[in-house]
């Protein structure tokens, strides 16, 4: 056994004895919010100390990660996705050339029909021409070769499909996934950003939301300590500041929260990102929704203003050909119109998370293509 594996394993040991009650717990938390034990242990029936203790349980043991899902919008920021072509041998270059202004989001090392770095930033309103010019920099520059850029939506993350970790089954059923899929009446599902106008925040709520992104069980007085380290000041303030602005203007900034669990083995994980295009609004809409009846970890990314996601699953390698093979059937069936496959790693530490939006804003939101090019000559 690979010493590196070794947490991981002894992880999905400590899943698999995870009990119906605790997937209720766990919904409950994901549809309301992770904090308030009380009113969990209410809304599903439940003694409020047994909630209590399995709750420390998943903190303790790392089980179960909370994470706030931000509405970049009401931040003033527009979500574009980035699919950059890199020459082989040049991708530490690129990750860091793409990367070398906290505004990116995510980024991950992909191979397939693109070999490169997948990277989706959030960046203010109207300045999507920076971000271009500075890509064709790039190109110019040979640090990438060429690139696609998309505007997308912030994050859709479902809730993985819970039950089937209590049923004794070894397989997920895909034939029977597809076929509720295509008989299942969806109504408007809301993707894309809506037209907003920002709210009011400062520096102060975007370091809060940088810690909630990471865990939201976190406790105020961690976050207290933090700033106190970065913006100097008393710890008392910052608590009382903290304990404020959870009232009055963070809850309308979280859009909800990601539930991260992984059910599956290291040494079976593949971590796919998928481009799909489909026929009409409503194929997407039923795929998306049946994304919830599909027991591995999965999250959205709309294009705007066309039928096309970009879909990130963790599956188990035993279950590709059995969602390839779905997938096809889909597209038979008249709902996917195309499909393109990378690959990443996740093990491999090829992906990596940005949380850090406050350290692009002082007072306003700094980003241009000079400060871009800035950031660039000072890193390589």
């Amino acid at each position: 056994m690979r010493s590196e594996w070794k947490p991981y394993l002894k992880y999905y040991r400590e899943f698999r004895l995870l009990d119906s009650l605790d997937f209720k717990i766990i919904r409950a938390m994901h549809e309301h919010d992770p904090f308030n034990v009380r009113r969990i242990a209410k809304i599903i029936g439940a003694r409020q100390q047994t909630v209590n203790y399995r709750v420390l349980k998943y903190d303790r043991q790392g089980l179960v990660l909370f994470r706030a899902v931000i509405d970049e919008a009401k931040l003033g920021l527009e979500s574009h996705t980035v699919l950059a072509e890199v020459p082989l041998g040049g991708e530490e270059t690129a990750l860091k050339a793409l990367t070398c202004y906290p505004v990116w989001r995510y980024a991950a090392q992909v191979n397939g029909y693109v070999h490169g770095l997948y990277v989706r930033y959030a960046i203010p309103r109207n300045t999507a021409r920076d971000l271009e010019i500075f890509l064709e920099k790039l190109v110019e520059r040979d640090i990438i070769s060429q690139y696609s850029i998309y505007p997308t939506s912030s994050p859709y993350i479902p809730l993985l499909n819970l039950d089937f970790y209590t049923g004794g089954a070894r397989r997920f059923d895909w034939n029977v996934w597809v076929d509720q899929l295509l008989e299942t009446r969806v109504g408007e599902l809301r993707l894309e950003p809506e037209k907003v106008e920002p709210v009011e925040f400062d520096i102060y709520d975007l370091f809060i939301l940088r810690c909630l992104e990471r865990n939201a069980r976190v406790k105020f007085t961690k976050i207290s300590r933090e700033m106190v380290k970065l913006f100097g000041g008393s710890l008392n303030k910052y608590r009382v500041l903290i304990s404020r602005r959870m009232k009055e203007r963070i809850p309308s900034i979280i859009r909800g929260y990601e539930v991260y669990i992984s059910p599956v083995p290291p040494e079976l994980a593949l971590f796919l990102i998928l481009l799909i295009e489909f026929t009409g609004e409503e194929p997407l809409a039923k795929y998306v929704t049946g994304l919830s009846k599909i027991p591995f970890y999965s999250a959205v990314y709309k294009a705007i203003g066309e039928n096309k996601i970009f879909h990130h699953i963790v599956l188990p390698a035993y279950e590709y050909s059995g969602f390839i093979n779905a997938l096809e059937t889909l597209a038979k069936k008249g709902a996917l119109k195309s499909l393109k496959i990378l690959i990443s790693d996740l093990q491999g530490k090829k992906t990596w998370r940005n949380t850090a939006l406050y350290q692009a804003y002082d007072k306003d939101w700094k980003f241009s293509y000079g400060i871009l090019i800035n950031a660039l000559e000072k890193l390589l």
